[in-house]
């Protein structure tokens, strides 16, 4: 019986954690693309001129971060004169 309800438990657990995954991505929309790399699917931002002179810049946050973080205080100046490629790691945007 306590093997049923530890099951249900976790049945209605997970249930609530989709609900909540819906209404989350529903208030807060892919900005940019996504893009399948090797099973993994990447949040990417392509910002910036594309006949930029030089090469583009690449840019990838840290563990506690987003893409939005590089691209609010610096992303949007370097997007002025570069090409600005912000990568979105699996699980944090």
């Amino acid at each position: 019986m306590l093997v049923v309800i530890v099951v249900a438990a976790l049945a209605v657990l997970v249930l609530v954690t989709q609900a909540g995954v819906f209404v989350s991505e529903r208030q807060h929309p892919v900005r940019g693309r996504l893009v399948d790399v090797q099973g993994a699917t990447l949040h990417v931002i392509d910002i910036g001129p594309r006949d930029a002179a030089g090469p583009p810049i690449v840019m990838l946050h840290g563990a506690s971060s987003n893409l939005e973080v590089m691209r609010q205080p610096v992303g949007e100046r370097l997007a002025r004169k570069h090409r600005l490629i912000l990568i979105d790691r699996p699980g944090h945007g």
